[in-house]
């Protein structure tokens, strides 16, 4: 009986399915369910893509997935690393001018609404 209301109460997330896409039911799931732990599956958004320089701008695209292959919906900004200055980006369009921050060697990372920060994109130097 226990077993079944835990295989009901979980929904499937790529974290969760074997390779067959089976459902898995552990005891860690049982604990995450009961609230004695985190779950270790936490969705974490992609790098931004496309991330180029050009000029003192700085352009990307964003990331359509988190790491764990589902879909991001909740995508609320982003952070750009140039040198020891960090710029935070919260709105469209994703750029940053960076003329006063040259010669700058830069990284974006995607920011989600619960706070988690992707691995950073690819290096670009001005």
């Amino acid at each position: 009986m226990i077993l079944l209301y835990i295989m009901l109460a979980l929904s499937p997330t790529a974290c969760d399915a074997d390779l067959n896409g089976d459902m898995l039911v552990t005891a860690t799931d049982f604990l995450i369910l009961r609230g004695f732990i985190g779950s270790p599956c936490i969705p974490i958004p992609k790098p931004p893509i496309n991330v180029q320089g050009d000029g003192a701008m700085l352009t990307w695209s964003a990331p359509a997935l988190n790491t764990d292959g589902s879909h991001l919906l909740d995508l609320i900004g982003y952070k750009v690393y140039c040198n020891a200055l960090v710029f935070p980006v919260t709105a469209p369009p994703w750029q940053v001018d960076l003329s006063i921050t040259q010669p700058a060697t830069c990284v974006v990372t995607a920011i989600d609404s619960s706070g988690n920060e992707s691995a950073t994109s690819n290096p670009v130097t001005f």
